[in-house]
Order: C-alpha cells, then structure tokens, then sequence
C-alpha cells in the first residue's frame, strides 16, 4: 500500500494510544512477521508429539461409578487388547511351524504380554471337571448319559477299568482314566469335533486351524490395553518386526503369510482414516473460509497474510493444549474446523473498517490507528463473549468435548493478538 503524505497522528487519550501503537508496528513489522514464522514454526515441532487418543474408555468421565462400572466392564469383555493373527500357509506342517517361531518372537517383545495359539487342554478339561461338562453337552447327548449312569453300565465300567488297569504298563493311564471313568469327556469331544467348522477341538488336534490346515488362528495381548493412533501404529511395527524374524527363523518366506483382523485391525484402520480426515477437512475448511474472503474482497495480496493468521493461531493453540493436557482427543481435533469459521471474522471486520478509514490513497498510520482505536475493544468484548460460551463446554466430563470447548475458546483469544499485530505489520 503506498504510504504518500503521512497524516498526523492523534497525540493523547485512546486515540493517542491507538496511534502509538501503530506507530510502534509499523517500526518493528519485520521483526513482528519474523517472530511470528518463528512462533508458527516452534508451535508445528510440537505437533511430532501429537498423540490423539480415540479409546472410548478414555472419554467417559473419569471417578464416577456407574462410568467406572462400564469401563470395567468393556476392558474385560469387550477384548479391546487382543490382536487376531491369521497364519495362513500351504498346509497345517508349515501353518504350525511357523506359528510356533512367531509366538517364541512375540514372547521375547516387552510389548505383548502373551499369545495364544493353541487350546489349552489341561485349563478346558480342569474347567469340565469343575462343572463345565453338563452345560456344553448337546441335548442329543442327554440320552447317551443317561444310560450310561444306569447301574448296569456304571458296574460294566468298573470291570472294564479294572482290567484296564490290571494290565501290564498301565500305571501312566491310571489318573487319565480315573478322571474320566464314564467316558463323558469323549462323547463332548465327539460332539464338538462333529459340530465345529474348524479343527481346533478335533481329536489329537490343539492348534486353532481352519478345516483344511492352511490357516492358523493367533490371539496376541499387548501390554499396553486400548489403541490410540499412536499405540495402534507401534504395536504393528512390533508385529512386523517379529513376523520378519519369525520368517527368517522358521526358514519359510512368501509361502507363508501373516494378516490381522479384531480391535487391533479396525484401531489401524480407524488410525489411518482419521489422519486422511483430519487432514482433508482442515484444508477444506480453511479452503473454504479463504475462498469466500477472496470472493467477498478480490484481494490475492491480503490473502497470505489472512492464511497466516489462521494458521499461526492454529498452531499455537495446539502447541499450547499438547502442552497442558500431553494427548488430544481426536474429537477435540473439530476445533480446527470451528476456529477457521470464527477467527477470519475478525480479520474481515478489520479489513473492512480499514478500507473505510483509509479510502484507497495516502499515508496507512492514521487510518490503521483509527481501525485499531475502533475495533480492538469491540473485537476483544466479541471474542472473550465467544470464548466464555466455549470454556463452559470445557467443564463437561467427557474428555473430547471438554478439550473441543478449551482449545475453541483459546483459539478464538488467541486470534485477537494476531489479528492486531499481523495485519497492520
């Protein structure tokens, strides 16, 4: 803008105040861009510890019982922890073999705090013997046991142990089949064989294998309970890394591979589809405030500095809730969105009122000093009214809604200091 003529400037009260000030931004502008890149780029460093957080559990407020009771409750049943791994391999030999090398590099990583890859025998026929069995035999069944409790087969039974027992060799069989006396541990086993689509409970058979033996079911527990995007991403690279030693140790390569469905998988897809999101809605929306204000004003050279000042108070908003609260939520993440719509309204009053006051020609001091002197109480009032309404969403209990309330009502203070320094620089 050409600066021509200067106007003199009002020397005493708010008018006199608001010319200093001018006066003071227009002598220091290059250092008050330069501070500004500075603080714009220190505030983007922050956001590499970014850690968003989309566990359910982790929103619901925190100390109250009846939450607490249903965090309790998902973190027990709702298998929020387990990573489902498909081994999937020519046949069962090689499936086995190396499942048997992943799981030996899984139990070595800090990280999983164990894996399960195989039925254990012992716990299931402990739980049978303890008052399982009735309850998982089929009603067909209910004949079949009940003839062989009637007396006669009951005595047939005890000649048949005895002599089993008086043969030579048979002290190892004695506890087997003395737990076991009617046979009833069979006849489940015979039903669940003939019912189950997989193999995991056929005789002889303790891996979790599909009907044909090529695919082997894995079920992996971190150490760490719930994804977050950052603990999602880590704990695959975990994954990645002891599949490849796993490959490498079991001496099988393409014909083997790994692939991964449960919690786990939808906490990476989940992660993947909220970068592209936050990303894209960001841009649009900040595409979208700035395409109206060119539309409105036919000014590119004003645009950069409008950008900037979206941007800058963007990032600083975020440095500074990192700062305070270490994760976001990635609902919080919306305030961008909200912030790009309220924020520019400063910037259009201020440019608006500019113009007005400076009508295209001469000296920019005085007309900028009498846009300062008009607008900055007004703008202030405007923005901490705003402000106000934002924080009291920031008293809710619910994690993500109280930091979308906080991280709005910083934003749009932020944006008044920006506003005042950035555009008469």
């Amino acid at each position: 803008m050409p600066t021509g003529d200067r106007e003199a400037l009002p020397a005493g009260g708010a008018a006199g105040l608001a010319a200093r000030y001018v006066a003071w931004v227009v002598r220091h502008a290059s250092v008050i861009v330069l501070v500004s890149a500075v603080l714009g780029a220190l505030s983007a460093l922050s956001l590499l510890r970014l850690r968003l957080d989309v566990d359910l559990l982790s929103m619901l407020p925190q100390g109250r019982p009846r939450f607490a009771d249903y965090q309790r409750y998902v973190a027990r049943f709702g298998a929020q922890d387990v990573a489902i791994a498909v081994v999937r391999a020519t046949d069962a030999t090689q499936a086995i073999r190396f499942a048997a090398a992943f799981e030996q590099q899984l139990a070595e990583r800090p990280e999983v705090r164990g894996v399960r890859s195989r039925v254990d025998l012992a716990a299931f026929a402990a739980a049978l013997h303890a008052g399982a069995l009735p309850r998982l035999l089929p009603l067909e069944a209910h004949a079949e046991v009940a003839r062989r409790l009637t007396p006669e087969a009951v005595d047939d039974a005890v000649r048949t142990l005895r002599t089993a027992l008086a043969a030579p060799g048979s002290v190892g069989t004695a506890a087997y089949l003395a737990a076991d006396p009617l046979g009833l541990d069979r006849l489940l086993a015979e039903h669940l064989a003939r019912s189950r689509p997989d193999r995991a409970l056929a005789p002889g058979s303790e891996y979790l294998l599909s009907p044909d033996g090529r695919r082997l079911l894995l079920l992996i527990h971190p150490a760490e309970t719930g994804y977050d995007l950052e603990a999602a991403q880590r704990f695959a690279d975990v994954l990645a890394g002891a599949e490849a030693r796993a490959h490498a140790a079991s001496g099988l390569g393409a014909e083997v591979s790994v692939g991964y469905t449960g919690a786990f998988a939808y906490a990476l897809e989940d992660a993947a589809l909220l970068r592209t999101d936050m990303t894209l809605y960001s841009l649009l929306a900040l595409g979208g405030v700035l395409a109206v204000f060119l539309v409105g004003y036919r000014s590119l050279a004003l645009l950069p500095l409008v950008t900037w000042q979206l941007v800058l108070g963007t990032l600083v908003t975020f440095a500074l809730g990192l700062l305070v609260e270490g994760r976001l939520n990635a609902i919080s993440l919306a305030f961008a969105v909200i912030f790009y719509g309220l924020g520019i309204d400063a910037a259009i009053h201020f440019y608006t009122r500019f113009l007005e006051e400076w009508g295209g020609t001469g000296a920019i001091e005085a007309p900028l000093a009498r846009t300062v002197r008009g607008l900055l109480p007004a703008t202030m009032v405007a923005a901490t009214t705003s402000a106000v309404g934002f924080v009291v969403i920031a008293l809710s209990e619910f994690a993500g809604i109280a930091q979308l309330g906080a991280l709005t009502g910083l934003g749009i203070l932020l944006n008044v200091p920006a506003t005042f320094l950035l555009l008469p620089a």
